[in-house]
């Protein structure tokens, strides 16, 4: 998490984007503060009803696609058998792209963050 605040910070282009439950519910916790609290970084959530958002992957450089079943923590990284896959691709980065862009598009704003 404060890795991509840094990134950010270098005035690298980070969006996420979150399924509105378990997040929006409540006050966002360590590690996630870093990127609550930086303007640099755009939070969207799904709108009620949309379908369940499981996509763990991010493109890079619009050259290489980062995917796979790996959860963005530290046990789904290093302690659960998960698919962890990075494609160098500038077609499979542009496709990844056109589907994030699509999925961004229906989001709204993440209420917490940045003291909305």
């Amino acid at each position: 998490m404060q890795a991509l605040s840094r990134a950010a910070n270098r005035d690298v282009r980070v969006r996420i984007y979150l399924d509105s439950g378990r997040i929006g519910e409540r006050e966002p916790t360590p590690p996630f503060l870093d990127l609550f609290n930086n303007p640099r970084i755009e939070i969207r959530f799904k709108r009620s009803g949309a379908p369940l958002m499981h996509l763990k992957s991010y493109q890079i450089d619009g050259r290489l696609l980062r995917t796979g079943a790996a959860n963005f923590s530290a046990v789904g990284l290093k302690r659960q058998d998960n698919d962890l896959i990075v494609i160098e691709s500038p077609a499979a980065a542009a496709a990844f792209e056109r589907h994030f862009e699509a999925i961004y598009a229906r989001s709204e704003p993440f209420p917490l963050a940045h003291g909305r």
